[in-house]
């Protein structure tokens, strides 16, 4: 079982319970360990974009953090969020459908552009509505973590 704290800001049951809620299955198997210790390997690349700054010079973890304010109210600087528990499951849920959270692929890439009047846009491929709002939930949380500084989360 994953140590709170550690290599994640929740447990193995707590994202079974997140993802049951959203009809998803999670194994209770170390897998899910996996998958929060991945999900929280990616949301630390952003400690640097995180508001305020952390608690202790000598924590794991980039939360908990002092002078973080979210959604209007100044954080306790020996407590963490909600938003990034609730960040971390949905990394850890998009790793477990399968999304390369470094290099997604929900964004259209643009083959042809032709200006002659009117504008011409073709795409790589169509537009997949449903499966890019279900990948982009853990950016929007992002963004109200980072004091909504826009985060590219493709690598170039």
């Amino acid at each position: 079982m994953i140590v709170v704290g550690e290599n994640s800001y929740v447990t193995r049951q707590e994202l079974i319970d997140y993802a049951a809620a959203r009809g998803i299955t999670v194994a209770d198997a170390a897998e899910t360990d996996v998958l929060l210790i991945l999900a929280n390997d990616f949301l630390e690349t952003y400690d640097g974009r995180f508001v305020g700054s952390r608690a202790e010079a000598g924590q794991s973890q980039a939360w908990p953090r002092q002078g973080a304010i979210i959604r209007g109210f100044e954080m306790p600087d020996d407590e963490v969020p909600v938003l990034v528990e609730q960040v971390q499951m949905e990394i850890a849920l998009d790793i477990n459908a399968g999304v390369d959270v470094y290099n997604r692929t929900d964004r259209q890439h643009v083959t042809r552009e032709r200006v002659d009047g009117a504008v011409e846009v073709a795409y790589a491929e169509p537009n997949v509505v449903s499966a890019r709002i279900q990948q982009s939930k853990a950016l929007m949380i992002l963004r109200q973590l980072t004091g909504g500084k826009m985060i590219n989360l493709e690598r170039r």
